[in-house]
């Protein structure tokens, strides 16, 4: 990633300002609170705020963003909207309608409403997510997963199931948090490949929470108390 938007096309509901949001690795010719210059094309749709910052994110302090104000004045109004910074640009189409649109996203709640052990899953993937059902599913005849359990899913309350299931939910868990925030926006661009960008949030996601999912699914008994871990 080196400069633009997060969303190439928006829609902005007329009358209400709406921000667009724009991000770039902040290396090389791109500094903090480097200065962006934006224009729409279009009369109908104003940019409110013209010349704003690249502010580096708290989290992603390599990572700078600039969040810009925009506002329809006429329903069908379309328009391109242009950031300029340091001899780089980035668009972003934008449409004026009545009403807001608004994507439909599942509610954390119901990322995930079972966990399924299936013996007639495919063996070559040990766990997947199914997004339609919102279920983790793990084939239980993957050589790595049969060692532990039955193909119903017997022997997951054993010390070593428990631990293996963690692991796997954990696998499929921060694998999908990161495809959804990468493509959503709501997880920054560290490389031009989504591929390896995902990769990338998918390991910190790991580093970060693996060790609360263990604490979820595996009974304290089973697991070292952190000071104890600390002692090797």
């Amino acid at each position: 990633m080196g400069f633009g938007f997060i969303r190439k096309f928006s829609s902005i509901q007329t009358g209400r300002p709406a921000i667009m949001t724009i991000r770039a690795k902040l290396s090389g010719s791109l500094e903090p609170n480097q200065k962006v210059n934006v224009i729409s094309d279009n009369p109908e749709v104003k940019v409110l705020t013209p010349q704003l910052e690249l502010i580096p994110r708290k989290d992603f302090p390599e990572i700078g963003e600039a969040r810009i104000s925009i506002e329809g004045r006429q329903v069908g109004a379309e328009t391109l909207i242009t950031a300029r910074t340091n001899g780089l640009s980035a668009q972003a189409q934008v449409k004026v309608t009545s009403k807001h649109i608004v994507e439909e996203e599942k509610s954390a709640r119901s990322f995930i409403s079972d966990i399924e052990f299936s013996p007639t899953a495919d063996p070559r993937q040990r766990v997947v997510y199914d997004r339609d059902a919102a279920k983790i599913i793990i084939a239980t005849r993957a050589p790595s997963v049969r060692a532990y359990l039955g193909e119903e899913g017997a022997g997951a309350n054993t010390p070593q199931g428990q631990v293996l299931l963690a692991e796997l939910v954990t696998e499929v868990l921060c694998q999908e948090i990161a495809r959804v925030g990468v493509h959503t926006g709501k997880l920054p661009a560290f490389h031009d490949s989504i591929e390896a960008t995902i990769q990338a949030h998918f390991t910190r996601l790991q580093h970060e929470f693996a060790h609360e999912i263990h604490a979820y699914f595996v009974d304290s008994k089973y697991r070292r108390l952190p000071e104890e871990a600390t002692e090797d």
